[in-house]
């Protein structure tokens, strides 16, 4: 049934997301603890600068992979060996234009050394086969990889790097994590489907690099959005300031990838339901994205009301600076969690250009805001930067989605609005008896809420995922 692929595809993922996710988050709660914000902004900055050239390393090539997969599962080594072979060259690329880039780049040495081990990681990633599995529907092995990676990575720093002395093993250890986690896909990949062969046929490649195109633009442009505000941070308050915001940034942006890594279990569904059953391919995007914005709308109410005690636990007292950023940051991740499911919908069924369209706005208006509002605001301008972004191209994506025949309803998620109201008016009361107490009561309150009123939608969100037989009697759906 395609309900229970779909859930065993995205507890895997999630599984592995969560893992994986804490192993990252603890690893980042450790280095921010030992390193202090400063160093730990130095570390920051590397990884916003390979996820830059990750882009041209990537192009969306991944992203078309998944999908020609997802269509014809019967030729996935010869997708392999074309995507795989034409990642290579991009790597190749993209390291030379970095180490070009870091030449003349104004940072100290130290910098400099972190940011171009960081970087070199983009060769193993060229074989972390992640979205090879994802296009075949075994999440379960991408979820392994990710754990393995983050989990090298954690032991790595915690037995290594005890203090400021041990900044300079950061990179080697990232490096080092990524390239076994590459391994193992790559071992897995060799003991299904044979040996892996480079091919190149120049006609080929142009009609990949076509179709990959608008994806590799909106990579771009999902770069501008989750790290251009660290980059500029960087360059206009220093590294204590981007340390500090990153400290905020990283649990939101976790936050993003559980968001995302739902998004991916559905997006072979979705791709299939484009091209065969539109009023599917409705319900799919219409109740995953009431399910994302009924799980982040009240988390990102708490962190508004408690989000100086929460840094403070996390981090320390040495990041209490980043208590305001960390209370706007989350509502980013509130509109993002529609957003995707637009996004997602627009590119099965073949709207890239409209996909990368409206991306390149969001890239457009967060570009300038963080520009004008990190000289004024400081770190609080880039946190605002990135929610008013986000928020502008909702319309947008509702817009092209419904010009593809799917009209998607705003009033559940207005329901949900009048549930949190109740989450929020109990959590402030309550809150001054005690914090984690008043989170739970209020959550327990608003689980009922949604329970008692929503029993229906409940029932048609299964029913979503269960309705199926018809298209798998066509032949329609090689899924279940």
């Amino acid at each position: 049934m395609l309900l229970k692929k779909i859930s065993g595809n995205f507890i895997s993922l999630v599984i592995g997301q969560v893992l994986s996710g804490i192993l990252a988050f603890c690893g980042g709660i450790y280095l921010a603890r030992v390193l202090g914000p400063i160093l730990f902004g130095k570390v920051s900055f590397a990884e916003s600068i390979l996820m830059f050239f990750l882009i041209f390393a990537d192009f969306g090539l991944n992203t078309v992979g998944i999908r020609s997969i997802a269509k014809e599962k019967k030729k996935v080594s010869e997708y392999v060996s074309r995507i795989v072979s034409f990642k290579l060259l991009l790597s190749l690329i993209s390291v030379i234009a970095l180490l070009v880039f870091v030449f003349f780049l104004n940072k100290p040495a130290d910098t400099k050394y972190v940011i171009v081990l960081f970087c070199l990681s983009l060769f193993p990633l060229a074989f972390f086969f992640d979205w090879v599995y994802q296009g075949l529907e075994e999440m379960q092995y991408r979820s392994i990889a990710l754990v393995i990676r983050e989990g090298l990575y954690l032991l790595g720093l915690v037995f290594l790097v005890r203090n400021v002395s041990g900044f300079m093993l950061v990179g080697i250890l990232f490096l080092a994590s990524r390239l076994a986690a590459s391994i193992f896909l790559f071992c897995l990949y060799l003991k299904q489907f044979g040996i892996f062969k480079f091919t190149w046929d120049f006609k080929k490649e142009v009609g990949l690099l076509k179709s990959a195109a608008p994806l590799g633009l909106g990579l771009f442009c999902a770069w501008v959005f989750l790290y251009f505000d660290m980059f500029s941070i960087s360059l206009f308050t220093g590294e204590r300031g981007l340390g500090l915001y990153n400290a905020a940034y990283r649990p939101v942006l976790y936050g993003m990838l559980v968001c995302e890594c739902f998004y991916m279990s559905i997006f072979p569904p979705m791709s299939l339901a484009a091209k065969t059953n539109k009023n599917l391919l409705k319900d799919l995007v219409t109740y995953s994205s009431q399910g994302m914005f009924l799980v982040w709308l009240p988390v990102a109410v708490f962190l508004s009301f408690s989000s100086s005690e929460t840094i403070s636990l996390i981090y320390g007292g040495k990041f209490s600076g980043a208590g305001l950023v960390f209370s706007i940051l989350p509502w980013s991740l509130v509109i993002l969690s529609i957003n995707t499911s637009y996004a997602k919908c627009l590119i099965a069924s073949g709207q890239e250009y409209k996909f990368s369209f409206i991306v390149l706005i969001r890239t457009v208006v967060m570009v300038v805001l963080t520009l004008v509002f990190i000289p004024l605001m400081g770190i609080v301008g880039a946190a605002l930067a990135k929610v008013i972004s986000e928020a502008i191209i909702f319309p947008l994506y509702r817009f092209m989605v419904k010009n593809l025949g799917l009209y998607i309803s705003f009033k559940p998620l207005l329901r949900i609005i009048k549930y949190c109201t109740a989450f929020t008016l109990s959590f402030v009361v309550l809150k001054q008896i005690n914090c984690f107490f008043s989170l739970f009561v209020s959550s327990l309150i608003y689980l009922l809420l949604i329970y008692v009123f929503e029993k229906k939608n409940l029932r048609l969100f299964m029913n979503t995922f269960t309705k199926n037989n018809e298209i798998c009697e066509e032949g329609l759906w090689e899924l279940g």
